[in-house]
């Protein structure tokens, strides 16, 4: 009894890119937008790590860091789809990759102004990647689907960014709490501490390891 509505859902999922492609075509164009950015690795990553980087350093940039890559992003996407032959961008992509894993591993707590310079010049890249793939029609839904797949993917970084930096306070404040009693306060500043470093460089250095793997391959191709 239970094979047969689980043979009528995976039919129904399989038919939403030939239904959403008939009649204009702007449902298809919205959905291939959204699936590339999680096509991508390169795309992925340095999408989530922009959150991570945002989350970890706190305050206004949180918001702001993640705003200014999305805009960027959609200006980059519009200077691709006028002109989608543009040298190095793969390899630039992998490069921003490969930052934002040292700025996360190192802790580099940048000013606002400045980290949104830098993830800025990171989304022009990504996003001139997005424009030149996109199809000939329907641009404007292919871009409202690559945008609000990129705001999962910083919302993610930055939901897994704070819970981890909550988490280790909370560690932290019951290592205090065990040592010195329950008076204890709890360590307010977890970005300090050695377990913090710890957690940042080995979370760093993986997207570190991921972007080198993508300018070799890059560089291959």
């Amino acid at each position: 009894m239970k094979r047969m509505p689980l043979s009528l859902l995976v039919l129904a999922l399989t038919a939403l890119p030939a239904a959403a492609h008939t009649e204009t075509g702007l449902g298809f164009s919205t959905w291939a937008g959204f699936e590339h950015p999680f096509a991508g690795l390169d795309h992925a990553t340095a999408m989530v790590a922009v959150g991570l980087w945002a989350a970890t350093c706190g305050g206004k940039r949180i918001w702001a860091w993640p705003l200014a890559f999305v805009l960027a992003m959609i200006a980059g996407a519009m200077f691709g789809h006028v002109r989608p032959v543009l040298p190095f961008v793969e390899p630039a992509i992998a490069v921003s990759v490969l930052l934002l894993g040292l700025l996360i591993a190192l802790t580099l707590r940048a000013p606002l102004s400045a980290g949104a310079a830098v993830v800025a010049v990171f989304a022009i890249v990504h996003g001139h990647a997005h424009g030149a793939e996109a199809p000939a029609g329907g641009f404007a839904s292919y871009m409202f689907g690559f945008t609000a797949a990129t705001a999962i993917l910083l919302g993610l970084g930055i939901v897994v960014g704070l819970e981890a930096t909550k988490f280790m306070d909370h560690v932290m404040g019951r290592r205090l709490q065990a040592k010195h009693g329950p008076a204890a306060l709890p360590a307010r500043n977890p970005k300090t501490s050695a377990f913090f470093g710890a957690v940042a460089a080995a979370t760093g250095g993986v997207i570190v390891l991921l972007g080198l793997v993508m300018l070799v391959q890059s560089a291959a191709n």
